[in-house]
């Protein structure tokens, strides 16, 4: 699939009180372009509080019921890093952390209403 850039926007990361500016692409991706993982992913970053990778393969180790590889869950991490859903920092000289970009956090928020329209709709026929 190619990915066209529309524009890139200036988000701003705040640590300590104090904004911290990075540019993220904007692509065409959206949340039903991603892999049901990719989107296990974005789910349980929004869940943690200053995820790094080996927090993040905890939580889906335990959902999954197996344990996830490096192999598997970085790659998927870094996808979304450059689809702009994520971003990612250096929290010290061997862990990255990572967090929602804004886009992110709307790509989630669009989801969540969709499933909650057919979960509505799911409980009225149940009831009905």
């Amino acid at each position: 699939m190619i990915v066209s850039i529309a524009f890139a926007t200036i988000d701003y990361l705040t640590r300590v009180g104090t904004a911290y500016p990075y540019v993220t692409a904007v692509t065409s991706i959206r949340m039903h372009d991603l892999t049901g993982f990719q989107r296990d992913l974005l789910y349980v970053t929004a869940g943690l509080e200053r995820p790094h990778g080996l927090a993040i393969k905890h939580e889906l180790d335990e959902y999954y019921d197996t344990e996830i590889h490096q192999s598997r869950l970085y790659p998927n991490l870094d996808a979304l890093v450059e689809k702009g859903l994520l971003y990612k920092r250096r929290r010290d000289q061997r862990t990255n952390e990572y967090g929602l970009t804004g886009r992110g956090k709307r790509e989630i928020d669009a989801r969540m209403a969709w499933e909650t329209r057919y979960e509505d709709r799911m409980s009225s026929t149940a009831t009905g």
